[in-house]
């Protein structure tokens, strides 16, 4: 198992920004790796999996590589007043981790996940790009952005709102989950929310919205709360079902 530092060049950026992997290479089954791009919350950075779940055990046990970017408190959004982090995210990303580890890059051998923030940012690029990805795991995600106006409160939290999106009047029907779902078609989608997380009951409607609209996907409501408790445990319940 290796545990690789990056620090790599975006054109969509026109900067650096890091990147860890995690590479299982000692099983002798390099052929045979896919990949998941792993998304962080709000707050937080690419090394947040690795100092808070066993993703590096669930990565040599699955034979899958674990790519972890640092895209800040962004939305995962081609931001009205700053960066194009989606571009990173779904164009240069790919083809960074292609060209460097030749990994499997179409969309038999990629998915995409995230919790919270990273959930979002998630599911946007698999509903956006659906010919991109087998699968899309969401754990405990915002899925309403909308919301997030009203959700997040802070300060340096609506100042990063009004950074990506300007404001909640402004958000484009390209940011909003509920206008892209409709193409993702031939994709496994998996959501996970527990019970005491102040977003459950936006998943609860997604869901259903999900299942007037005939969108195939499974929907895991559970005890837990917004913390890496409870994403430890279900990354691992969710990778357990795919692989």
């Amino acid at each position: 198992m290796a545990l690789i530092q990056l620090q790599v060049y975006s054109e969509s950026l026109d900067f650096q920004v890091p990147l860890s992997v995690i590479y299982p290479y000692e099983n002798n089954k390099i052929e045979s790796i896919k990949t998941m791009i792993l998304l962080h919350g709000y707050s937080g950075g690419h090394q947040d999996f690795i100092r808070y779940t066993k993703i590096e055990k669930m990565a040599l046990e699955k034979n899958i590589a674990i790519v972890m970017p640092g895209i800040n408190n962004s939305f995962y959004t081609d931001m009205k007043n700053g960066p194009n982090y989606f571009k990173y995210l779904t164009k240069d990303i790919p083809k960074i981790i292609s060209s460097i580890f030749n990994l499997k890059t179409n969309k038999e051998n990629l998915m995409i996940a995230g919790v919270s923030m990273g959930g979002y940012g998630a599911l946007k690029a698999a509903f956006t790009y659906p010919d991109n990805y087998f699968a899309v795991l969401s754990l405990s995600s915002i899925v309403y952005i909308e919301n997030a106006f009203d959700q997040l409160k802070s300060l340096n939290q609506q100042q990063a709102l009004r950074a990506a999106f300007n404001t909640k009047e402004e958000i484009e029907d390209k940011d909003k989950l509920n206008k892209l779902a409709n193409s993702a078609n031939n994709i496994k989608i998996y959501m996970t929310c527990g019970f005491d997380d102040f977003l459950f009951e936006d998943n609860k409607k997604f869901s259903n919205f999900l299942k007037e609209q005939k969108i195939d996907h499974e929907f895991i409501a559970n005890e837990g709360n917004h913390n890496w408790d409870y994403w430890d445990y279900n990354l691992r319940y969710l990778m357990d079902k795919i692989f």
